[in-house]
């Protein structure tokens, strides 16, 4: 009896200790991607279609930036002013830019394609709560329709990637910091013909 007892708690354990640090799981229904990191800001996306024109692929973005049941342990930084915002990259570009390096105006990086910015005062707002669970996954509150920047196909590397970067305001330089620039969805991409591309929507965020 005691050791049924025994085995039943280790169960329980490893069970609570897989959904408390998920990291790096990934959740995929159709031409939907994403990426669960816990304790960080998510994004995902989805399409109705693989296929689209070069100028014109446009699908769903997804955006968490607080779990909801931990919005009350939200403030990461302090009182600095933070700024999350949406980037579409080449493959591998992203590493240009490292933790603790500050950019002067994040809508304008090399190889680093603007998409929108979302500030604090935003982000704090329900709207940008998700939630976890077993049968669903990470469900979103936040939606919205994008178009990815042409350009990040002009490279021709069959990948690339959409990604959140976080920033804090540096007012001491008049800069923004880097503080977290390590989750995104990674997608593949192949040209059909010299105006259309075919995308591979698996689920490989890193």
């Amino acid at each position: 009896m005691r050791k049924k007892y025994i085995l039943v708690i280790t169960a329980f354990l490893l069970c609570l200790a897989f959904i408390l640090t998920g990291c790096n799981r990934t959740y995929q229904a159709g031409n939907f991607s994403h990426k669960y990191i816990y304790n960080a800001p998510m994004i995902g996306v989805k399409a109705n279609t693989n296929k689209f024109f070069v100028n014109n692929v446009t699908f769903d973005l997804y955006i968490g930036l607080y779990e909801s049941s931990r919005k009350q342990q939200y403030n990461p930084w302090g009182d600095k002013k933070v700024v999350y915002v949406i980037y579409a990259c080449e493959e591998n570009t992203h590493h240009l830019y490292e933790v603790n390096d500050v950019v002067s105006d994040y809508t304008k990086l090399d190889k680093l394609f603007y998409i929108k910015h979302i500030d604090e005062e935003q982000a704090l707002k329900e709207e940008y709560g998700f939630t976890t669970n077993r049968e669903d996954g990470v469900v979103y509150t936040h939606r919205e329709l994008i178009t990815v920047p042409e350009k990040v196909f002009d490279s021709q590397n069959n990948s690339f990637s959409i990604r959140i970067v976080t920033y804090v305001h540096n007012e001491s330089i008049g800069g923004y910091r880097i503080v977290d620039r390590y989750n995104g969805i990674y997608l593949g991409y192949k040209f059909i013909n010299k105006h259309q591309v075919k995308i591979d929507f698996s689920p490989e965020g890193y």
